[in-house]
């Protein structure tokens, strides 16, 4: 029983101490990027990962991406002179 405890503990010190160390590398992005957000939520950072969450954000990021790319092509477009342009 004791050896589970002990076992427990040190889990428990190696979680806090790569949590420690992730949160160290974020402080440092955002001071070489002087971006605040870094893309992080504390939510990112706190708690237990969630497959399910996850999956749902990227879905999300997907769709983001590809609209922002579709329009950066459409602009690139109409810059080089393309008034009409056909999209299916």
């Amino acid at each position: 029983m004791q050896e589970k405890e002990k076992r427990r503990e040190e889990l428990k010190r190696l979680k806090n101490l790569k949590k420690r160390e992730i949160l160290d590398k974020i402080e440092k992005l955002k001071d070489v990027t002087g971006n605040t957000a870094v893309g992080f939520r504390e939510q990112d950072v706190e708690g237990d990962f969630n497959e399910r969450e996850y999956d749902e954000m990227m879905k999300v990021t997907s769709c983001l991406s590809a609209q922002f790319m579709f329009e950066k092509i459409w602009l690139s477009l109409l810059c080089l002179g393309y008034d009409e342009v056909c999209v299916p």
